[in-house]
């Protein structure tokens, strides 16, 4: 059976905005796949962090959740997802949870710059529908990420653990215990 040429939904759907929306799926995606790298390092018996672990898995399925939000959108609207070719890690090892935490919050960051190119353009095409989705369902979870992902970071900046030792141990245990709770 052949698929019709143009989508019967496809209603206010900008094309710019919908290239945009795909080029932040895939990068969400990328993150997603980097964050389980990072997280199953850190949940290995000779790294023994699981609060962080599980902090980054965390990030993981909110990267995930965020892609298919945004895939369920652009579906909806009557836009096609087209998904790019999803690097690999680049490494297996991540060193130490400090620079586990610094790549996060670099990969947040582009994350956060994704999001702000993409509702400038909704923005400026203007697709009022893409605006209030981005605001009500991954702007503010954005900012609570990199918000959360800050305090972390200072925290183990303060306790000035540059290495896997007592520091980075306590922090583990003692400070991500809450918030790993849910």
């Amino acid at each position: 059976m052949e698929s019709p040429q143009h989508a019967q939904v496809h209603h206010k759907c900008n094309p710019k905005c919908e290239n945009a929306i795909n080029q932040h799926i895939n990068l969400a995606l990328h993150n997603y796949y980097i964050y389980l790298s990072m997280a199953y390092f850190l949940d290995r018996e000779d790294v023994a962090l699981k609060r962080y672990s599980k902090s980054i898995l965390c990030l993981s399925s909110k990267a995930r959740e965020q892609a298919e939000k945004l895939m369920e959108l652009q579906t909806t609207r009557g836009g096609v997802v087209r998904q790019g070719d999803i690097q690999k890690p680049d490494r297996n090892e991540w060193d130490s949870s400090r620079k586990v935490l610094n790549l996060t919050m670099s990969l947040e960051k582009g994350m956060n710059e994704s999001l702000c190119t993409l509702y400038r353009i909704a923005s400026e095409a203007p697709d009022v529908y893409l605006c209030d989705f981005l605001r009500r369902h991954l702007v503010n979870q954005q900012v609570q990420s990199l918000k959360e992902l800050g305090d972390l970071i200072t925290m183990q900046h303060k306790l000035g653990s540059r290495d896997m030792g007592i520091a980075v141990y306590l922090l583990d245990n003692l400070t991500l215990n809450d918030s790993t709770k849910n």
